[in-house]
Parts: C-alpha cells; sequence; structure tokens
C-alpha cells in the first residue's frame, strides 16, 4: 500500500501542475479505486448492510468526511511539496487510534501508546530538520 499512496501523491501533484482542479483529482483517484476494489467485494457484506439500514447514515456521513478530507489533501498539494504532505499525513493512524480511544472508548495498550509516541517523534524530527535546512517555512 505505501507504493501505492506514494504514486498517487505523486499523481495528484503532476495533474495539480497539469490544472486539473481538486474536485475532478479526487473523483478520479476514487473512480480508479471502486473498479479495483469493487470486484474484491462479497455479496454478504453488502447484502449485511442492506439489512440494517440504521448503518446508511453512517456509512453517508463517512463518505461525506472522506471527501471533506480528500478535497482538503488535494487542493493543499497545490501550495505544499509533496514530501511534506506525506509527512503530515503519517499522522493519519494516530488520529485515528486517538479518536477511536476517546469516542469509541476503545483501549490502547501499551505497544499501541508506544507507536503513537514514535509516529509523533518522526513527525516532529522530520519537520524540524526541514525547517532547519529551508528555514521557518520548510519550502525546498
Amino acid at each position: 500500500t505505501s507504493i501505492t499512496y506514494a504514486s498517487y501523491v505523486l499523481m495528484i501533484k503532476t495533474a495539480t501542475r497539469r490544472g486539473y482542479g481538486a474536485r475532478t483529482i479526487l473523483f478520479y483517484g476514487l473512480a480508479v479505486g471502486t473498479l479495483c476494489l469493487a470486484p474484491l467485494q462479497r455479496a454478504e457484506t453488502l447484502q449485511a448492510v442492506l439489512r440494517a439500514p440504521g448503518i446508511i447514515p453512517w456509512l453517508i456521513a463517512l463518505a461525506l468526511v472522506t471527501l471533506g478530507a480528500g478535497l482538503t489533501f488535494n487542493a493543499g498539494l497545490r501550495d505544499v511539496p509533496a514530501s511534506s504532505a506525506s509527512i503530515v499525513a503519517t499522522m493519519e493512524p494516530l488520529t485515528a487510534v486517538v479518536l477511536g480511544w476517546l469516542i469509541l472508548s476503545e483501549s490502547m495498550d501499551g505497544l499501541q501508546v508506544l507507536g503513537a509516541l514514535c509516529i509523533l517523534w518522526s513527525v516532529t524530527v522530520l519537520q524540524l530538520q526541514r525547517v532547519k535546512r529551508h528555514g521557518k517555512h520548510g519550502a525546498p
């Protein structure tokens, strides 16, 4: 997945330079993802969702949040180097773990806390190195 993610970020950057907007890039990215993943889905999964209509509003909310995040990320790549965006994006799993702990009362064991601290430390070190090399704003 890291290769596909890195490729996606570079493709967004290239498409942005060619004048495509964040919505267009996201539309094509989601379309390709859907075409690639849809054949891998099981019919039982779709049937389970349809049998539990109370879940549909949650899926719609999740879709809207995902669209908002994707649009923001794609638009941000217009002005931010791909390397910086990728570094900051590594905070995503940490954010998911913390929100799961806060909102869903999921437990965090020692290894998860250690992993979260490693992510924070890594992002901080990389950003400090960038600032040191390129000045206050980290521009290349």
